[in-house]
């Protein structure tokens, strides 16, 4: 149980930790959240800092969720450990999810969680992450909108899991990640459906 609330703690932790708001102020001296869609994503970094900073941040985010699968639960579980590893990173990706969307060191503010959720389920079930990476591609190469890629990858996760027969614990987290990604965006919906969203490549 120790190491259960251990690992979800320091996975809450590790999402806290924002590239967007540290890589904005010791690039360009400002916040993030004041900016753009006040969003503090890689989509909204785009925008303020610049592609390559946004790239880097993307690649961070991403990593927050793997490291979190991966890395804490194997540092903090034992094969004498009477929890199965399978529910701790289940725990350890829900509690790095809600690090990045509700930052504790950042006045529970943070991202749409969508970068970190595609790490944490890279680490657990890597087919159905690439199978939403694909998704969210297509459709946003189709639409020219990030959030409509968003939203149409997070419906697909739980359907990607049932499709490829993924175990039961990985499913009902993506259940849980999957209409969280679509909340997140909610703002973003209400635009798409007025046609006020931005595209991609729009700066302004």
């Amino acid at each position: 149980m120790l190491s259960l609330l251990v690992i979800a703690l320091a996975s809450y932790l590790l999402g806290s930790i924002s590239p967007t708001y540290i890589m904005g102020r010791v690039l360009k001296g400002v916040d993030v959240r004041e900016h753009g869609s006040g969003n503090l994503g890689a989509a909204n970094a785009f925008r303020v800092l610049g592609p390559i900073p946004a790239a880097i941040i993307l690649l961070l985010d991403l990593a927050k969720g793997l490291i979190a699968v991966l890395l804490l639960t194997r540092i903090f579980w034992g094969p004498a450990s009477a929890i199965p590893v399978e529910i701790l990173r289940v725990i350890a990706g829900a509690a790095v999810i809600c690090g990045h969307d509700w930052s504790l060191f950042l006045v529970f503010r943070g991202g749409k969680g969508v970068a970190t959720t595609m790490g944490v389920f890279l680490g657990l079930a890597p087919l159905v992450a690439g199978g939403a990476l694909l998704i969210w591609i297509v459709a946003v190469g189709i639409s020219r909108y990030v959030s409509l890629g968003a939203v149409v990858a997070g419906v697909s996760l739980p359907l990607l899991m049932l499709g490829l027969r993924q175990p039961r614990e990985f499913l009902i987290l993506s259940l849980l990640a999957g209409p969280l990604i679509v909340l997140m965006h909610t703002s973003n919906i209400k635009r798409l459906l007025n046609r006020s969203e931005r595209k991609l490549g729009r700066m302004g």
